[in-house]
């Protein structure tokens, strides 16, 4: 199914979301932007990065579960670079919408957009000029349903960020 992408009512793009997780609802697929959704995109992308920056701020100020230590959590999101920046593009996010091919909302509880470059240099597995080059899309989106409720993933390292969502 093709779902076009929107922020602030203004088309980004178009997905067809056609990759599944194995293990879960999340759907991933190649973003095709429009021109305006190019000029948008860059300041979109980054929320792996943000991540993983965050996760390290807090490792350094010794918060090991930020849930049970919220005050520190939230001071250190609301005093550091590393806060501002992932708080600035959760609210960014936020604002996505994917759409149906008939116009309806689709029911995504969260839409993620990737830059391929971003994602390897956090991998460092593969040559994202030629891949990119030899036609792999630049962006990636992936969208999570309204029923799941929290994702784990593996950064560098072996350090693990949990990530808790709630209905908008």
């Amino acid at each position: 199914m093709k779902y076009t992408l929107w922020l602030n009512g203004h088309l980004l793009g178009e997905t067809r979301l056609e990759h599944k997780n194995p293990v879960g609802s999340q759907r991933m697929g190649g973003l095709r932007p429009t021109a305006y959704g190019l000029e948008l995109l860059p300041g979109l992308c980054g929320f792996l990065s943000a991540a993983s920056a965050l996760k390290k701020a807090m490792q350094t100020q010794g918060i090991d579960d930020p849930d049970k230590d919220l005050d520190r959590t939230m001071q250190l999101m609301e005093t550091t670079l590393e806060g501002a920046r992932f708080s600035e593009l959760v609210k960014a996010l936020s604002g996505l919408e994917l759409r149906e091919a008939g116009g309806d909302r689709a029911a995504f509880h969260t839409v993620i957009i990737t830059d391929l470059r971003e994602l390897a240099e956090l991998s460092q597995s593969f040559d994202a000029e030629k891949e990119i080059a030899d036609g792999v899309p630049r962006f990636v989106v992936s969208a999570t349903p309204v029923n799941f409720q929290s994702m784990t993933w593996a950064v560098r390292g072996g350090t693990k960020m949990r990530v808790k969502m709630e209905p908008n």
